[in-house]
């Protein structure tokens, strides 16, 4: 955590690091999805003359955060030629690359593929990735999924897995209308789109509260969220996001998130407040050791389900539907249809 607040902050002067595992650090930061600035963090306190590193370990972090970089270039490249060989479909970006331009260096916050919305012409825009080459598979109701020059991406037709839930439909319903009313924006030179601010912040937390219901989020997920209100905050409607945020019941997930992010960046971002033992459950869940979800053998899968049950109960106050709810529909679309209800 220490060389993360460095690397946002920038400050250096009140920190302390003793003799420290790196490679245990390296580690943990990866899983974590946060590698690159943890490096940004600990080069700062090493210029400072507050930490040491053997050259074996430097070149070793060094060669990890490189391969961040190259990947996130080759992603980029392959993502800005998808969107233009689409067209005449808009190719609107959501999370990844979206996210990615609000970090302190956009190369490395982490992501595998493009998830984007083609503008409402779902049906046209597979035809025309099949028409470039690109092979379509059916991913469910919410999205197909498309590899172009092994960029996987994930085409929506809706944004979210709102499993034909009344509260589910209303948040798609406010979703769509944010993106129709608040028209998307160039990205660069580039046929990319990208969403409003007001789109982005909605968006941003439902899929981050979705993720921490189903199996947990990162430390990424956060910084998502700190490094965008850093940047958007003064163009956000506060009072219409509250109340968008009712509608689609995740004002007590929101302001977890908030009051994480708050620690991680030393600054007030928020007037509103949360229970101290439940933020500290929810940090220490984000913190803590990340659970491999894609190994798809039974009795792992039955274990992941059974895991799943006791966090939903016990961070029942953050649930965007009543308990019961949430397990019928993870007995519906994991056991019996085999489907993840939230796209990774």
């Amino acid at each position: 955590m220490m060389l993360l607040r460095t690397a946002i902050t920038g400050v250096t002067e009140e920190a302390t690091l003793p003799d420290i595992d790196w490679m245990a650090v390296l580690e943990a930061a990866t899983d974590q999805g946060v590698k690159g600035l943890a490096w940004q963090g600990a080069e700062l306190l090493l210029k400072a003359g507050k930490a040491q590193m053997s050259l074996d370990d430097k070149l070793e972090w060094f060669g990890h955060v490189r391969n961040t970089e190259t990947e996130a270039h080759r992603l980029y490249n392959v993502a800005t030629e998808f969107a233009a060989r689409l067209q005449p479909c808009r190719c609107v970006v959501l999370k990844g690359f979206d996210y990615a331009r609000y970090w302190p260096n956009p190369w490395h916050r982490e992501y595998g593929d493009l998830d984007c919305w083609c503008a409402g012409a779902f049906d046209e825009s597979n035809a025309k990735a099949r028409e470039i080459g690109a092979s379509v598979e059916d991913g469910g109701y919410k999205h197909t999924h498309i590899t172009y020059n092994d960029l996987a991406v994930e085409n929506h037709c809706y944004f979210t897995d709102f499993n034909g839930t009344q509260q589910g439909r209303e948040t798609e319903r406010l979703l769509s209308s944010l993106m129709t009313s608040q028209p998307p924006t160039s990205w660069r030179d580039t046929a990319l789109l990208l969403p409003s601010p007001m789109f982005t912040a909605l968006f941003m937390l439902r899929h981050a509260q979705l993720h921490f219901i189903e199996e947990g989020i990162a430390l990424k997920h956060v910084l998502d969220w700190l490094f965008f209100l850093q940047h958007e905050r003064d163009n956000l409607d506060g009072s219409f996001l509250r109340r968008a945020m009712e509608t689609m019941r995740m004002t007590t997930f929101a302001d977890l998130m908030t009051a994480f992010a708050e620690q991680l960046a030393g600054e007030t971002l928020s007037k509103n407040t949360v229970d101290a033992s439940l933020l500290e459950a929810f940090i220490a869940d984000v913190t803590g050791p990340q659970p491999d979800i894609y190994d798809m053998r039974l009795h792992k899968k039955a274990l992941r389900i059974a895991r799943r049950f006791g966090r939903m109960w016990k961070f029942r106050s953050v649930l965007n539907e009543p308990y019961l709810t949430k397990v019928w529909q993870s007995l519906v679309y994991n056991t019996v249809t085999g489907i993840e209800p939230v796209a990774r």
